[in-house]
């Protein structure tokens, strides 16, 4: 009897919501494969949603500095490749530490790598996870919306997003008797004659609860009687407490820690609402839907594909506080239309969120690719038997590595990584660019992007120049704008070396336009790294036009991103600030990070030096290579009266 091939399933932590959708996920995937899970951080074994299954859990522990470096965990998800491959693994994307799992499996040699697809394109923050998806066997968006969203920004990709992997939910359905509404009703203070309206989402810039509790204040100048319960934890919590007390909505909006199980709180809930930007995965929208709640949602993606307007909940427009208070005034006024919908909205969620459903046909999926991937193909009939039947054409085939390129991939990373220190003999820019043939675009402005950190003085300056300029003329990330946002901020380095005042002016628009959107707020509370980066390259770029005051307000803001917002967060906090910020050429700020203690009270300890030579005293690599403009054509770039005259 053969073996049970082994699945291993990377997680970011044992316990969040992504985990427990693995969970149950597993009895369908323990009786054909052997599971592992692959997580990171230092939880025990028996903690999160596995406790007592029996699954090994695989902790992977990854070096807290230089921050922000996804080699360093490249080389820690190697090493467990190395020690036990498995046959075929998952992970879920956008999420660069998922993609460096991938890649790493990839590069290791495991047979079939499967990435899921659990949110919206334009949250791919790292070129990494680009490179990741090319070396992807397979790609499983969660919903159609998804899947359409692949072939528009990453039409390349379309032919490996070719099935659906949905998101699943608790759909079991609680009866209840009024007895039982009365008392969860108590255990919230609710009157139970009072209609509840519940939104479960953290505060945070995705989610947009300003338009709600306007919609409420409408509610309330109407005369309606109802109670909020907005249920979560987040940055923007204290500030939308203050608007609450701003709207004179005390007496009908209160606020709830996310209790984790939501099923107590949904059995005493009227209408569930979900205001918010964008969406992807939503699991207390699936469970509202599983328990038969009429659902009053915006419609952006990730909803509208789930709700169907007055058929199984109602959509309002976004950001139109008038709109969605029409869309509960509905809701409130009539119970019939309540239940009509909300029966809808759970024989949908039946339909579509049950596992029962779709993981059958998934792992026969799965082990149909891995077949196909480890099976040598059949041998060819012999002479005078009969041919067999020609099978149609395969679908045109997404764009990626060759055999053996995964391995140079990360190769190439620690040479490039050597020569930000010192130049290797016999190695150096020009041989580093030469090896970019034969990759992908995008593992190629990847691997650019990694050399334009390495120092140089003159001269090749205009090999990093004109391929970035190139790339971002022709929009090749034109959906993936925080793609788009690391690109500017790379050019910018090079703008200010080279006095490049027009050029400069044009980035300064660019990037403030991006940096006021809900997108780009969103990620910055998600990644401090981002945070710090995109201010910290805005202060540069107005210290160099000479607008004082807009340097300041950018550097006071990158305050907000220096500071732990969480107990508990890494004794490295303070250093891998103070290491990104001299690396970003901070070096005030870089000694001042370095002088705070772990509750980030400054200690006076006179002068702290800092890792590395400020740049204007480290000693500059200056090879002598022939600049190399990677065959592309862009706007010429003024060359500095020094460099000139050399």
């Amino acid at each position: 009897m053969n073996a049970k091939p082994r699945l291993q399933v990377y997680l970011k932590n044992l316990s969040d919501e992504k985990a427990a959708e693995v969970a149950r996920r597993m009895p369908f995937l323990k009786k054909d494969f052997k599971v592992g899970i692959t997580f990171l951080g230092l939880e025990e074994r028996g903690e999160g949603q596995f406790a007592d299954s029996g699954i090994p859990l695989t902790p992977v522990h990854v070096a807290p500095l230089p921050p922000d470096d996804l080699l360093n965990s490249l080389q820690a998800f190697s090493e467990t490749m190395e020690e036990d491959l498995p046959d075929v693994v998952m992970a879920a994307l956008p999420d660069p530490l998922a993609a460096a799992f991938l890649t790493a499996a990839k590069a290791a040699g495991v047979p079939l790598v499967v990435a899921e697809f659990d949110d919206h394109p334009s949250l791919i923050s790292r070129l990494e996870e680009l490179t990741a998806l090319c070396f992807c066997d397979k790609i499983l968006p969660a919903t159609r919306n998804l899947q359409r969203a692949i072939g528009k920004t990453m039409p390349y990709l379309a032919a490996k997003a070719d099935h659906l992997l949905p998101h699943s939910a608790d759909t079991t359905y609680i009866q209840q008797t009024k007895d039982d509404r009365r008392r969860l009703r108590q255990n919230l203070r609710v009157d139970t004659e009072q209609k509840m309206i519940t939104m479960i989402a953290p505060f945070d810039r995705r989610r947009d609860h300003d338009t709600l509790l306007e919609a409420c204040a409408l509610l309330k100048a109407r005369g309606h009687e109802f109670i909020l319960m907005l249920v979560g934890d987040g940055p923007e919590r204290h500030r939308l407490t203050e608007k609450i007390y701003a709207l004179r909505l005390e007496d009908q909006v209160a606020i709830l820690d996310d209790p984790n199980d939501h099923l107590e709180i949904l059995c005493a809930t009227d209408i569930f609402a979900l205001s918010t930007h964008f969406e992807g995965n939503n699991i207390p929208l699936l469970e509202a839907m599983a328990q038969g709640l009429a659902i009053a949602a915006t419609d952006v993606d990730g909803i509208s594909d789930l709700i169907r307007d007055e058929r199984s909940g109602r959509l309002a427009r976004p950001k139109d506080a008038e709109s969605f208070a029409q869309a509960l005034v509905d809701l409130l006024a009539q119970e019939k239309i309540r239940k009509k919908l909300g029966s809808v909205a759970r024989k949908c969620i039946e339909n579509r969120g049950n596992l029962n459903q779709f993981m059958p046909a998934f792992v026969k999926r799965v082990k149909g690719y891995l077949k196909e991937l480890t099976e040598p193909p059949p041998a060819k009939a012999a002479k005078g038997s009969k041919a067999p039947r020609k099978k149609a054409a395969p679908p045109p085939v997404a764009p990626s590595l060759k055999k053996g390129k995964e391995a140079e991939y990360i190769q190439l990373q620690m040479k490039i990584r050597e020569l930000w220190k010192t130049p290797a003999p016999g190695f150096g820019i020009q041989q580093a660019a030469d090896l970019l043939d034969g990759f992908p675009l995008h593992t190629q402005v990847d691997l650019l992007e990694k050399l334009c950190h390495v120092q140089v003085e003159h001269g090749p300056l205009a090999l990093f120049v004109r391929p970035l300029e190139k790339v971002l003329s022709d929009r090749f990330y034109l959906h993936l704008p925080l793609l788009e946002m690391r690109l500017l901020e790379q050019l910018a380095v090079f703008y200010i070396d080279l006095s490049y005042h027009e050029g400069v002016q044009k980035l300064i628009e660019q990037m403030e336009e991006y940096a006021r959107t809900d997108l780009f707020r969103y990620h910055y509370s998600t990644s401090r790294f981002a945070g710090l980066r995109s201010h910290a390259r805005l202060a540069q770029l107005h210290e160099f036009t000479g607008k004082t005051d807009q340097r300041d307000f950018y550097r006071l803001e990158m305050w907000e991103y220096m500071r732990p917002r969480e107990e508990g967060e890494s004794v490295y906090f303070h250093q891998q600030n103070a290491a990104y910020l001299e690396g970003l050429g901070e070096i005030k700020l870089a000694a001042r990070e370095l002088q705070k203690d772990s509750m980030g009270a400054v200690q006076l300890l006179g002068p702290v030096a800092v890792a590395h030579p400020a740049p204007e005293d480290r000693p500059v690599a200056t090879p002598k290579v022939k600049p190399r403009a990677l065959k592309v054509v862009s706007q010429p770039v003024p060359e500095r009266e020094a460099e000139a005259a050399q």
